[in-house]
């Protein structure tokens, strides 16, 4: 005779209470191993309970289908059981692409207007004479870096908490420098990103259609949450950073400024270090290091 195990109250609570989020191996603990992997998800199917880690295929296809062309509000109504988090995540792993703010293909001619007239004119009325919605013109003032005073404290603050939030990234980029300034060989002070920070930090802004807001107290711990993981999702296809004595991290900002720091802008500089054309131009002294002193 086959003995078959019944499912009991409690036992469904423990199950809704804990397989949304939970480690389906640990329900099973949980459910003192009462049930099997497949009797648990099988169950969970039956009650309509979805588990993040578990993506349907209509789940999938609805990705695919919506994702492109709606906002991250847009997308929690069509999959309720999710976060901004999970969907960001999910389209990374699908390689979707959110396009709604493509109200960001601005032609050159309009790209000039906003450059002449951003400060002098409001979003709305430079979005009245080129056609654009006020959203969309303050979408790509931010990326071009145009920021109004209020936005730009807003995005410094933003940028300092991705980067405060960035351990993982910077424990790997010492290990890979050997914990030493790649250009001296010496100890090192700053870690420099080879492609700039602002880039990916504006990259993630547009791919989650985020605005930029007055204070960074305005945005939601899912939004925050959001832009941290989808910052070190688009971080990670970048090099590493590089470890650098500060007169050095100098002298490169010096010569390409700060933010909008390219790959190609790092690869030249190293080129130049290699055959002295930049660190013998470094004056220790002026600039308030002692040679061979970190």
């Amino acid at each position: 005779m086959i003995f078959i195990q019944r499912w009991n109250e409690i036992d469904i609570r423990i199950l809704k209470n804990n397989y949304t989020y939970g480690n389906i191996n640990n329900i099973c603990d949980l459910l003192d191993n009462k049930f099997s992997y497949s009797a648990i998800v099988s169950k969970a199917s039956k009650l309509k309970i979805s588990s993040r880690d578990y993506w349907s295929a209509d789940d999938i296809d609805i990705m695919r289908k919506y994702y492109p062309i709606k906002t991250p509000n847009e997308m929690l109504k069509l999959l309720p059981n999710r976060n901004i988090k999970t969907i960001t995540m999910k389209a990374c792993e699908l390689n979707i692409k959110n396009i709604v703010s493509i109200n960001l293909w601005f032609t050159e001619k309009e790209i000039d207007f906003i450059k002449s007239n951003w400060k002098a004119m409001k979003d709305e009325e430079i979005g009245m004479i080129i056609g654009r919605k006020a959203h969309a013109i303050c979408d790509k003032r931010c990326q071009l870096g145009l920021l109004r005073k209020a936005e730009e404290s807003s995005y410094e603050n933003l940028s300092e908490f991705v980067r405060r939030n960035n351990a993982e990234w910077k424990k790997k980029s010492m290990q890979n420098c050997n914990y030493k300034c790649v250009i001296s060989g010496e100890r090192f002070d700053d870690i420099h990103h080879i492609h700039g920070l602002n880039l990916i930090l504006n990259d993630v802004l547009l791919h989650l259609n985020i605005e930029i807001k007055g204070e960074i107290d305005n945005y939601s711990d899912d939004e925050l949450s959001s832009i941290l993981y989808t910052f070190r999702t688009f971080q990670s296809k970048y090099p590493l950073g590089v470890c650098l004595k500060k007169e050095i991290h100098n002298k490169f900002h010096s010569l390409y400024g700060f933010g909008n720091n390219t790959t190609e802008q790092w690869h030249e500089f190293e080129v130049s270090c290699k055959y002295n054309k930049i660190t013998k131009t470094i004056d220790y002294k002026r600039d308030g290091y002692e040679s061979g002193k970190n």
